[in-house]
């Protein structure tokens, strides 16, 4: 973890020290990952028991260890590189959220550090439905890695592995993309909960 932090200080110290400097996203991503966790877990691990022929407590197993590598080390990760990719792209300026395809810039392109706007409601929740496709692709590598050095004693396949833990990915994913879709329609439009 001090190694997430020593990369991110430096982002930190190049960003500008003014109160409208952003949203850095990881700080919404990480507790709502915290809190699919446990469903996540369960969830991969029922699909590993079925897909994989494995007893319960090694489901389970191989689904936490992994999970827990690819949240505390695979998602800061990603997110870091997601926002190296955004300033290099984006040279640090914002696109603004005049036309519909600058709306879609600012809260797709620009997901892993948000630029502030004054009716920003719908773009939390639009950039956290954005970064799960990258969070998705490096769950699924780290996972496979992590769950076939777990299940190195198994006589299982690396291609059925790597086939339960991409079934599994797009399963909690798809989970978490619900998740985000809840919250996009609320921010639109609070009244379709009442």
């Amino acid at each position: 973890m001090r190694t997430v932090f020593k990369l991110i200080i430096p982002i930190g110290i190049l960003m500008p020290f003014l109160a409208d400097a952003g949203l850095p996203m990881i700080f919404i991503v990480m507790p709502v990952m915290g809190i699919a966790f446990v469903p996540v877990v369960l969830l991969e691990a029922f699909i590993l028991l079925k897909r994989l022929h494995l007893s319960w407590k090694k489901a389970f197993n191989a689904s936490l260890i992994s999970n827990v590598v690819s949240t505390v080390a695979g998602i800061p990760l990603t997110w870091l590189a997601c926002v190296i990719l955004e300033m290099v792209v984006t040279g640090g300026k914002a696109f603004g959220v005049r036309t519909l395809w600058q709306k879609f810039l600012s809260s797709v392109v620009q997901s892993p550090w948000l630029v502030p706007y004054n009716d920003s409601s719908w773009q939390i929740p639009t950039a956290l439905a954005a970064l799960l496709i990258p969070f998705f692709f490096v769950s699924w590598w780290i996972e496979y890695v992590t769950a076939r050095k777990f299940l190195s004693r198994e006589d299982i396949a690396r291609e059925r592995i790597l086939k339960a833990e991409l079934v599994a990915n797009l399963l909690s994913y798809s989970f978490l993309l619900l998740i985000g879709i809840v919250f996009i329609a609320y921010s639109i439009s609070p009244n379709i909960f009442r």
